[in-house]
């Protein structure tokens, strides 16, 4: 498939075309990749932590993704963050080995697609990047083994194709496809343009290498067994039903144990026995009207649930036993507005949540037996609701 080169309006500045004007030199020669804003961060000193957040929907704009080392209780802009991608991220996944980050665009544009940006690992830095597919895509998620990639089409949410990932350059190649129920009916799996805007599907892999899930909106959510050494290798085998056609199954979460967990309009429902057509309900978590959990991750060590509770602009928390949920003393807690997308870092530490604010759109909270404590950290985002807020953390 012929690769599109990103970027393509500041090529010639890529090729060195810097000229002296005097005793003045014209910006953005040094590194075409780096934003040239005002608002932009000129300068940073990270330590090199290996624990890294990318943040879309900047201040910047809302095509640039923004970077930041996490230290103890600190977000540090990583060297020419925010970076300027050319078009709006809908979806964005660190490799395992945090070699790459891949990033979906936005379906519909001149860049619709999915591309690879390779990161230096000792910064966190991110540089040029490619595109190795071209399509319309909505939602992408990366095998625990990082052996497979995925994504969903947004048409119809009808097509899983199947990627295998080359570990050493980055590089994807497409094995297969599978057909899901699609999403929902006239609907599809696209990204909302609402406010705010939101994904109707999504796709999740587990960390024991065994399952992959799509959620579909009011259409439920299907699971296809999993293995490290072949993939997906047949049509899913469980579905899970959404409760009604006024409540859509938004993501899931799996845990280390075999349980999944997922978020719908006004409920979070843990799930066992995956393996069968018809996996086994546990007892739900009822939100109120309003709240709508749109999404849903587990800490690093699996111990504790968080939800990311859109309409209320609010983070759950809760704590896990064999599937058990409990909610934490001071759960919910506020959240940045319109909070939509959640992540754990790497060392256990801390909980990310974006949404948009001006001076607090990305928030870091520490995670504790106790639940949420208020956030030590934040950064500003973007305000505009209509652009997508996702998210990637290495590993």
């Amino acid at each position: 498939m012929q690769k599109r080169g990103v970027f393509r309006a500041l090529a010639l500045a890529a090729v060195g075309v810097c000229v002296s004007l005097g005793t003045a030199t014209l910006t953005g020669c040094s590194n075409f990749f780096v934003c040239q804003k005002s608002s932009c961060t000129s300068s940073s000193t990270t330590t090199g932590t290996g624990d890294y957040v990318y943040v879309s929907n900047s201040s910047s704009g809302s095509t640039y993704v923004s970077a930041y080392e996490i230290g103890t209780g600190t977000l540090t802009a990583i060297s020419g963050s925010p970076y300027n991608l050319s078009y709006v991220p809908v979806a964005m996944a660190v490799s395992p080995n945090d070699a790459s980050l891949y990033v979906v665009a936005a379906a519909g544009s001149t860049y619709s697609g999915l591309y690879r940006y390779p990161i230096t690992t000792s910064t966190g830095a991110i540089s040029t990047g490619s595109e190795l597919e071209s399509g319309n895509f909505s939602a992408m998620a990366i095998s625990a083994d990082g052996n497979f990639l995925f994504t969903l089409d947004s048409s119809t949410g009808t097509i899983l194709t199947q990627y295998t990932l080359n570990t050493s350059t980055g590089a994807v190649t497409a094995v297969a496809t599978f057909t899901t129920p699609g999403g929902p009916s006239g609907v599809g799996c696209p990204v909302s343009s609402a406010t705010p805007s939101s994904a109707t599907c999504a796709v999740a892999t587990s960390p024991s290498e065994n399952y992959v899930a799509v959620s579909l909106g009011t259409n439920g959510t299907v699971i296809f067994p999993y293995t490290s050494s072949a993939g997906i290798t047949a049509n899913y085998t469980g579905y899970i039903a959404s409760p009604s056609t006024a409540s859509g199954d938004y993501s899931a979460a799996f845990d280390a144990s075999g349980y999944m967990y997922i978020a719908r309009t006004i409920e979070l429902t843990p799930y066992t026995s995956l393996a069968a057509t018809t996996p086994t309900a546990g007892t739900s978590i009822t939100f109120s009207s309003g709240m709508v959990p749109r999404s849903v991750t587990l800490s690093t060590a699996y111990g504790y649930l968080y939800t990311a509770d859109e309409g209320a602009s609010e983070i759950s928390a809760f704590s896990l036993s064999s599937g058990a949920l409990s909610q934490l003393t001071g759960s919910p807690i506020t959240a940045p507005t319109y909070v939509s997308a959640l992540a754990a870092d790497r060392s256990g530490t801390y909980l990310l949540a974006a949404g948009y604010n001006a001076s607090t759109g990305l928030e870091m909270f520490p995670i504790s037996t106790t639940g949420l404590s208020t956030a030590v950290a934040s950064e500003a985002t973007g305000t505009t609701t209509t652009i997508p807020v996702v998210m990637a953390v290495s590993h």
